[in-house]
């Protein structure tokens, strides 16, 4: 079964128009959009290895609570005791449980995670409801060991004590398999997080027969068994490293996001693409609402730019219904700077000549806003939009300022 969450503490590792000879800010150039892209995709990227990073420690690092001292030759096989906690969640058939338990010499450990019901022999829900204060006594049996818990319960809520006991025969099959010399402390998180010989196995005959111990319990935590591994492969993606299959189940990429997406006509997807997919909310319904009746050809870096900078089919339409028929990279550009519907449709109903996209932009860029336009227009006949960002940059009411003999230095006409 798969674990909601776990968290230890304990001692352990681990449109050309540049010859402008005045000066302005340059337009956003293919360049400067990419360096801008792969920003913000560098920061994508990083949230996803801290995430990453954080489940890991999450789950599996073991961080000593106290004095840091620990002498792991010190410990020696047997059981441990400590005490629990339960509460009731959401979910009728799922229980948050916590152990507490002594870890070295002078530190302890605290586990949390969630857990089926039915994985606790001797309990159900009517004990968790009951609102009397109860005894309980229930039992997590294991390949690894079993534990039992006794203590009671009130009202969805209950504390008391548990002891540990491994199997002695799983220490001497996890040895076997690679796993020797295993610590008492990890033998107990591998009976919580159900770690077993058969599992390991499986992954050995898949072709995973280089296993840390704390892949062993990324695993087991976010529920990468072999049946899923199978299915992916299935899927098209032979060959993944453990830590990407975590990914996986982290970022919920299955079988059917990767089927639907290539139904959308992105049959290619490498593992990093389809989290990156995921991070951002790339779902097959947009990648084909994005290539639209007319076979738009999109590729995915843009499908990815589109949700960051969300350019969605409407955004597309709307700037049609103008006769603006956008690329990806000049959509990108109008939500950046904030060309809007309504900001396009005034400025190109305005006398002010022929408006393209990039026009748009470098007004918004400069600042020249309808109230602007019209106040120029009533005291400045024949008006273009480079006469208006000229302006807009030099001063509109700098009368040592000639636009008109500007406009003919530059040798351009409209």
């Amino acid at each position: 079964m798969g674990m909601g969450w776990s968290e230890i503490v304990a001692s352990d590792d681990r449109s050309d128009r540049s010859d402008r000879s005045i000066p302005t800010f340059p337009p956003l150039r293919q360049s400067n959009l990419r360096k801008t892209y792969w920003l913000i995709e560098a920061f994508a990227l990083f949230y996803r290895e801290i995430a990453m990073r954080a489940a890991r420690i999450f789950a599996i690092a073991l961080v000593v609570s106290g004095v840091s001292v620990v002498d792991s030759q010190a410990q020696t096989r047997g059981v441990i005791e400590g005490d629990w906690r339960l509460e009731e969640t959401r979910w009728d058939d799922e229980v948050q449980l916590r152990v507490r338990y002594r870890s070295g010499r002078h530190g302890s450990a605290d586990m949390g995670f969630t857990i089926a019901l039915d994985q606790l022999n001797g309990i159900d829900e009517d004990d968790v409801e009951r609102r009397e204060r109860t005894d309980v006594r229930f039992e997590l049996a294991r390949d690894a060991g079993t534990v039992v818990f006794e203590g009671d319960m009130r009202r969805g809520a209950g504390r008391g004590d548990f002891v540990f006991t491994p199997n002695e025969g799983f220490v001497d099959d996890m040895s076997d398999l690679g796993f020797r010399r295993l610590r008492d402390e990890e033998v107990l998180q591998m009976a919580l997080h159900d770690v077993n010989t058969r599992t390991v196995s499986e992954l050995r005959e898949l072709g995973y027969t280089r296993i840390s111990t704390d892949q062993l319990f990324s695993v087991a935590i976010f529920d990468v068994t072999p049946e899923y591994i199978r299915e992916m492969r299935d899927a098209g993606q032979d060959d993944l490293r453990l830590d990407e299959l975590v990914q996986f189940r982290i970022f919920d990429v299955d079988p059917m996001f990767i089927e639907e997406m290539s139904q959308a006509g992105f049959d290619r997807l490498s593992a990093d693409e389809l989290v990156q997919a995921k991070i951002h909310g790339v779902t097959p319904e947009y990648a084909r609402e994005m290539r639209g009746s007319e076979g738009r050809r999109v590729g995915f870096d843009e499908l990815v730019q589109g949700r960051i900078f969300s350019v969605d089919p409407e955004f597309m339409n709307d700037m049609e219904d103008l006769g603006l028929d956008l690329d990806f990279d000049e959509a990108v550009q109008f939500q950046i700077h904030g060309v809007t519907k309504a900001f396009a449709r005034g400025m190109m109903g305005l006398d002010i000549g022929r408006i393209v996209a990039q026009d748009l932009v470098q007004m918004r860029i400069h600042g020249v806003t309808m109230d602007w336009v019209e106040d120029m227009m009533e005291e400045f006949d024949d008006l273009d939009v480079d006469d208006l960002v000229d302006m807009r940059i030099h001063g509109s009411r700098n009368r040592d300022y000639d636009y008109r003999d500007r406009r003919s230095r530059r040798g351009r006409t409209r």
